[in-house]
């Protein structure tokens, strides 16, 4: 059975860069385009935002937490005002990704930008 929860996230220019946002970043892992096998209420989701929806791509819960990871160490090398819990709501959606394939049932996370 596949479930599905939407996040809106806090608009974090370090994480976009790292998951591809920008035609001048270098992503971590190729954009992807959607799934072929994502749901009805996502891609209805996908359909909403239109010409908004940019640089659509997906991520295992392994290459989701690398990206993290990347982000992490390279904000706390570059920038004196990173704090310890800055990217805990990007955690948070990890942490649920994690919990589900712990449970048996695989994860993902499907993004796309908006401006």
């Amino acid at each position: 059975m596949h479930s599905e929860t939407v996040f809106i996230n806090d608009r974090l220019y370090f994480v976009f860069a790292i998951l591809g946002m920008g035609s001048d970043n270098d992503p971590l892992f190729p954009l992807r385009g959607l799934p072929g096998d994502l749901t009805l209420e996502t891609y209805n989701d996908y359909k909403q935002w239109g010409r908004e929806a940019l640089d659509v791509s997906w991520l295992t819960t392994l290459e989701f937490g690398k990206c993290l990871d990347t982000v992490d160490r390279i904000v706390k090398e570059e920038c004196s005002y990173a704090e310890d819990d800055w990217l805990k709501n990007y955690v948070y959606i990890y942490r649920n990704m994690k919990e589900s394939e712990d449970d048996g049932e695989p994860a993902r996370i499907i993004f796309w930008f908006v401006n």
